[in-house]
């Protein structure tokens, strides 16, 4: 009896403990940027603000979850675009519908972020990118004064070097008119190189002045035995002048 009296005796309730609810659900949480440095702008477009709004929130988290400082969502002007149709044919003109489209864009600024962190996140972000989205990223790099003057200067000498190979190519094909005056095909690289600097000094003073005519006369300074002086132009002989036949009148008695 106690026996049946204790299978049918109802059973307790199970106490578990309730799980915390998920860190997803929650609001994003903002990275305290330090330097305020803009590392990359996010622009993002599309015809669904939920679209946008939802896929905003998820990179917000991203962001928090990986440490980087993200901005909240910033509104930018929607672009509106408008239709009028006839319902009928042309003789009810009255009867018009009305459509329009609108283009929600918005923002996010990314902050002090390390150029290799942006680029994981710039990736991962593509790749989890929902459809009817779409994102365009502005980003910055910073860099200390002697890396943009060493920089400067290899940029510089690139272009010397490529000038001077533009010109060296100029004087040795013989469809230019400088290598019809006179090719310098024996001329070494040393002086090659001289012309070149010489040559784009002389064009970045005057954008407007013939080149033929400077690289000629910069030939002429560096080597005056490689091109000879232009000649004159003949002149043409004068015509000597016709004895007039113009009849003179007579007078009549």
């Amino acid at each position: 009896m106690d026996r049946v009296l204790r299978l049918n005796k109802p059973k307790e309730p199970e106490t578990r403990e309730r799980r915390p609810p998920s860190r997803m659900l929650n609001p994003a949480r903002k990275v305290a940027s330090t330097d305020n440095i803009v590392a990359c702008n996010l622009h993002f477009e599309s015809f669904s603000d939920h679209r946008v709004e939802f896929y905003l929130d998820f990179l917000r988290k991203v962001a928090e979850v990986m440490r980087i400082p993200c901005s909240g969502t910033i509104g930018l002007p929607t672009h509106v675009q408008r239709w009028t149709v006839n319902k009928s044919p042309f003789v009810h003109k009255g009867a018009q519908e009305n459509f329009a489209r609108l283009r929600v864009k918005r923002m996010l600024q990314i902050k002090d972020t390390h150029p290799d962190t942006l680029r994981a996140f710039l990736a991962y972000i593509e790749d989890n990118m929902p459809a009817g989205v779409s994102m365009r990223t502005h980003q910055f790099e910073y860099q200390t004064l002697q890396d943009a003057s060493r920089e400067a200067e290899e940029v510089k000498a690139a272009a010397i070097k490529r000038d001077a190979q533009a010109l060296q190519h100029a004087l040795t094909d013989p469809k230019s008119k400088a290598a019809q005056a006179n090719p310098l095909q024996q001329a070494s690289p040393r002086d090659v190189r001289a012309i070149a600097e010489q040559l784009v000094a002389q064009m970045r003073k005057n954008p407007t002045s013939d080149i033929d005519q400077v690289a000629r006369e910069i030939i002429r300074s560096v080597r005056p035995d490689a091109v000879p002086p232009v000649p004159a132009a003949p002149q043409a002989p004068k015509a000597a002048k016709e004895p007039s036949t113009k009849a003179t009148p007579t007078k009549r008695k």
